[in-house]
Formats: structure tokens, sequence, C-alpha cells
């Protein structure tokens, strides 16, 4: 099966020294990162999540605390093109590049009524902001054109931010990568330097990263036991906790946030194949419909 092939090449990359630059070189050559039609697809993604989001969310005039990064900072631009004052972006180690980054600028650029519609900003106003991060020459101008702080290799559980200083906690796509301690600790930390008030605001993809590659099957990995999955999907490329909504909304609420906003996506064939399959034991008390979720939008208020 091709998912195996890939999740025993990732497991083995993981493993080697320099093995995440090579699989992001490897990614880049079979195109699921960095080609024009993957940057377009993340763009309508994006567009689509704050289109969900906007009546709940606004970026601007605020300190933004963006969780993940990522090789061309599709967010952390997208967050200054909506005005964010100020913004720090924290990464595990510094995927940052300058070329990628400003190739996402200019995708935003091309939709910028999207952006206007959404946010109720002029459209003139977000193209003169997206305008100055494409003309940067260097990753440093990028960074303070946008009034961005880039902590990289950083720990979002102790960001050193004083306390409640921050307006608005953004991660998109980027939870369901933390074990779920960390997840545990990185909810503490919301809760300290959030303003009262304040909001966390997650994208949270839920579903089996192999999905491309195992026919698009989104639930598959709910039936490997713990030990099989540590190998095949716990590692430094390809880490999923396998956490269920119902677990993130617990974590939140048990750390002191609100859930405000909570919106799941379960796809008819997931919810099919969840109640054909053979679970792994620690996921034999939820119920088919908590499975199925693939998607989860969590908007919590803290303080």
């Amino acid at each position: 099966m091709r998912w195996i092939a890939k999740a025993g090449i990732q497991a083995a990359l993981a493993r080697m020294w320099g093995g995440e630059a090579l699989n992001h070189r490897f990614q880049r050559w079979n195109k699921t990162i960095g080609s024009p039609q993957a940057l377009a697809r993340r763009i309508q993604f994006g567009i689509s999540f704050w289109e969900r989001i906007s009546d709940a969310v606004n970026a601007e005039g605020r300190h933004v605390l963006e969780v993940g990064t990522g090789w061309d900072g599709i967010h952390t631009i997208l967050l200054w093109a909506l005005g964010a004052d100020k913004i720090t972006t924290v990464d595990h180690i510094p995927h940052l590049r300058l070329q990628p980054a400003v190739e996402a600028a200019e995708a935003w650029r091309s939709n910028v009524d999207h952006l206007s519609r959404f946010s109720g900003q002029p459209a003139s106003r977000i193209a003169s902001r997206l305008s100055s991060v494409i003309r940067c020459k260097d990753l440093g101008d990028l960074l303070s054109s946008m009034n961005v702080t880039y902590v990289a290799p950083g720990d979002v559980c102790r960001t050193a931010i004083p306390d409640r200083s921050v307006d608005l906690v953004y991660g998109y796509a980027v939870l369901a990568h933390f074990p779920r301690p960390v997840l545990e600790a990185f909810c503490r930390e919301c809760s300290r330097i959030l303003v009262p008030g304040g909001l966390s605001v997650q994208r949270i993809g839920l579903e089996d990263p192999f999905n491309d590659w195992n026919g698009g099957d989104f639930v598959n990995f709910l039936r490997f036991s713990p030990t099989v999955w540590k190998l095949l999907g716990e590692h430094s490329i390809t880490y999923h906790n396998r956490l269920r909504a119902a677990e993130f909304r617990e974590i939140f609420e048990s750390h002191g946030g609100i859930t405000i906003r909570s919106r799941e996506t379960i796809p008819p064939e997931s919810l099919a194949r969840v109640k054909s399959m053979r679970l792994a034991p620690q996921f034999r008390n939820f119920t088919p419909e908590q499975l199925a979720v693939t998607e989860l939008d969590l908007i919590s208020r803290f303080g």
C-alpha cells in the first residue's frame, strides 16, 4: 500500500540527520507542497476558515501569538494583511524562507477581494500591506515590515511573553501535532498570556495524515494500537496525537478556556467507515460521530 511506503520512508527519515529537510525536498519534488496548485488550495482553505470565524474574530490592531509559522508564513502574512498590529510567531525549528513567503503574499494579494469581504476592511489597505511584504529583499526586512517577532526554535508553552498582553492566540492545523502533555501546557500558557476576554482560535485537523495516500480514508489511523502508531505516526516528520474533538474541548475547558465556538466536520464516508472498522481499544468508548470528525474549528475565550 502506498501509504505504508510513505509512512515507512518518513519514519526512517525522521531518524536520520538532515532527514526533515530531505523530506521537505521530496514534498516539493512531488508537488505536495510548494507548487502553485498546492499554494492555491491552502489559500482557499484559509479563506474558508476565516469566512467561518470572522463574525467572532478580529485581528485588526491586535497582538497575536501564532503557533507554527511554517516554511512560508502563510497565516502570519494573512494576520498582517487583516490588520494585526504585532505578531509573535513561534516554530519548533526555523523553517521560514523568503521566497515561499513572498509567493504566499502574492497569492493572498490575488484574493484581496475575498479578504476585504469577510473582514470588512478596504481592499486597498489590505493590498498595500501585502505589497509591502512582496517588496522585501531578505527575511529580516520581511519580518520587520510586518512587525513580526519570529521565535524559532521556540516553545509555545514557555513564550516569555508578559502576562495578559496578547489579544489572540492563533493556530492553523497545528495542535493535532502536540502530545497531550504539551497541549495541556500550551493551554496553561494561553491562560497566562491572554488579556481578559482574549481568544484562542484554532483550526485543528483530526484526519489521518496519510489520507492522500490511502484512498482518502480520513479515519484509517484509528485502528492502530499505540505501539504501532508510535512507529508510523509519532516522530519528528509526521506526528498526530489522534485526540478527538471532544478531548480538545475538554483540555481547553479544564485549563480555563470557555468554548464559544466548536464546529465539527463529519464526512459521511468517514462515519460509515468508523462504524465498519475494527477500532484500537482506546477509541472504543467514543461514539462513531465523535470518531468520524475530521476537522474542528475551536474558539475559546480566556479570562
